[in-house]
């Protein structure tokens, strides 16, 4: 019964199963309605746009948009809106490569996160932090925050973080020299995700889908296969407790 308040959320569901065309016509409804009336005040909806435009790989629309978002937001002093819609910048403008802007935002949203909602987005900063300081080499900093960010995960059982905590637990794996956990986790990254019916990111997908191209290249493909399945085989609890223990220690029958 309350469409534009409930409507954006409605969206972001179906973007995250990836049915982006049914996200598509629900934010232009969405939007119609709001334009409607006498002074746009419904930033969820730009939320929304840009991120169905982000998950099909058209960055700049994305940045327009969530720009838009947090400017709204921050004229309507909503600090919850403006917190998610920095966040989601944040996941834009790393990988459009702006690292300093990218840190600013992911900064301003944690702090608004722990400040204003506990622990709501902060695991989720957390873990772009951590791919932000893999991506710069920064590998020490990046275990820290990453393993924060699965800790915060854990805590809240977000399902769908621990599978995407994986994934940069594989590419840890990989940037320090170790291919075969690497794979393993690559394995159960996937597995996990698949199994909640989420779409892959594309831009995060481009590079998790290069990492795996070179362990294929460096471990050759049937080791390469053995080694990923045995990852998909480990349930969820399994995998994060493989990921984050100490890489010296971990056994894997």
């Amino acid at each position: 019964g309350e469409p534009i308040r409930q409507g954006p959320l409605h969206a972001e569901i179906l973007i995250r199963l990836g049915r982006l065309d049914e996200a598509d016509r629900l934010i232009d409804d969405l939007d119609r309605r709001e334009s409607s009336m006498a002074e746009y005040g419904n930033y969820g909806i730009v939320t929304a746009r840009a991120m169905a435009a982000y998950c099909r790989g058209d960055l700049t629309t994305a940045k327009t948009e969530m720009e838009r978002a947090v400017s709204g937001f921050g004229r309507q002093s909503s600090m919850v809106g403006q917190r998610e819609a920095m966040m989601y910048l944040a996941w834009v403008t790393l990988d459009l490569g702006q690292d300093r802007r990218t840190r600013l935002l992911i900064e301003s949203s944690l702090a608004l996160s722990r400040a204003y909602t506990g622990v709501m987005y902060e695991g989720i900063n957390l873990w772009l932090l951590a791919r932000l300081e893999l991506q710069q080499g920064e590998l020490e900093t990046a275990r820290r925050h990453l393993t924060a960010a699965t800790d915060v995960a854990l805590r809240r059982r977000e399902r769908i973080n621990l599978a995407f905590d994986l994934y940069v637990w594989a590419d840890l794996a990989h940037a320090e020299g170790d291919p075969l956990r690497a794979a393993r986790l690559f394995g159960a990254a996937e597995r996990a995700r698949e199994h909640m019916h989420h779409i892959m990111l594309p831009t995060i997908g481009q590079r998790y889908e290069a990492v795996t191209d070179d362990l294929l290249r460096t471990l050759g493909q049937a080791p390469y296969r053995e080694t990923r399945n045995e990852g998909a085989a480990m349930t969820l609890d399994e995998a994060v407790a493989y990921a984050t223990a100490p890489a010296g220690r971990t056994q894997h029958r």
